[in-house]
């Protein structure tokens, strides 16, 4: 029977991610299948097992010994140490912006701090990551009908600006942005907000645990046309691969391992096979902020 996660030095992400998986695996030894144990325990609804074991809905003590006591886990020593990784991994990164988060987001973000490997698509708008801030600002302004309040327009703003420390961790943390040239064409803000913001993606591209590759539009159809995505890989090799699709709505996070018909990753793949190389990206980088520079000088 496996021993209970080992958190030493781990965030709360990271251990959150690694209690869902032993209970999985505690479950799966036992022989029993989700549906099975809630049936036995009388959980309603049915899915609070599944949403637990996806990382979606955090577990009480309670319901975690009743979990153990189910599965047959009788050390006392292993009982002990999931309690403290469960109460260790209810503490939230973005606590202070819980109020401002959608659920798929909240989801999305407990794990986002956590990957070792970041790859997203963009079809039209620069990543949250890569953004500045008054660009970051404008498109938060530019949403449809909103009833938030000058204040919670901000705090969005610093959400997506703290988001960005994940960039600069120094633990082997890498990101791969693969940007439609259309990204470059879309003048959000104007042409000095936005000679700004490709120049801050430009020196982005410079650091050693980020690339930024560019889809020209000259590659036609391509399989990254139906929509932005990001993916997410963790260090752990038990750990599935996370997938989320932004849409108006705010977004969804799925299992990329579990989806169907084909892993994000190898649509990742695929979008990358259909970019211009590092050096090519650069060059059209330095086109599009050359004319955004002459625009401003005529202007």
């Amino acid at each position: 029977m496996p021993r209970g996660p080992n958190n030493k030095g781990e965030s709360p992400l990271v251990l959150r991610q690694r209690l869902r998986i032993t209970l999985r695996n505690l479950r799966e030894q036992a022989g029993w299948s989700e549906r099975e144990v809630a049936t036995a325990l009388g959980w309603q609804p049915a899915s609070k097992l599944l949403r637990i074991e996806r990382g979606v809905l955090d577990i009480s003590v309670m319901d975690l010994c009743v979990l153990l006591h189910h599965y047959g886990v009788e050390d006392d020593a292993q009982v002990e140490e999931l309690i403290r990784v469960a109460g260790q991994a209810h503490r939230q990164q973005y606590e202070r912006f819980r109020d401002i988060l959608p659920s798929e987001l909240a989801y999305f973000l407990q794990y986002e701090s956590a990957a070792s490997m970041y790859r997203s698509y963009e079809l039209s708008l620069v990543p949250g990551l890569l953004q500045t801030e008054e660009y970051a600002r404008t498109i938060l302004e530019s949403r449809p009908i909103t009833t938030d309040s000058d204040d919670v327009k901000e705090r969005r703003v610093q959400l997506r600006m703290e988001r960005q420390r994940i960039l600069h961790r120094v633990d082997g943390f890498r990101a791969v942005f693969l940007l439609d040239e259309a990204v470059l064409h879309h003048q959000v803000g104007g042409p000095a907000i936005m000679l700004r913001q490709l120049r801050h993606v430009r020196a982005m591209a410079d650091a050693t645990n980020v690339e930024v590759r560019i889809v020209p539009f000259a590659r036609g159809a391509h399989p990254g046309l139906r929509g932005p995505f990001v993916v997410l890989e963790f260090p752990s090799p038990d750990n599935n691969e996370l997938a989320f699709i932004e849409h108006q709505g705010g977004g969804v996070a799925i299992d990329v391992k579990s989806s169907s018909p084909a892993s994000y990753v190898e649509l990742f793949w695929a979008v990358e096979d259909c970019s211009a190389s590092a050096s090519e990206s650069s060059d059209m980088l330095d086109g599009a902020i050359n004319r955004l520079t002459d625009v401003l000088r005529m202007s």
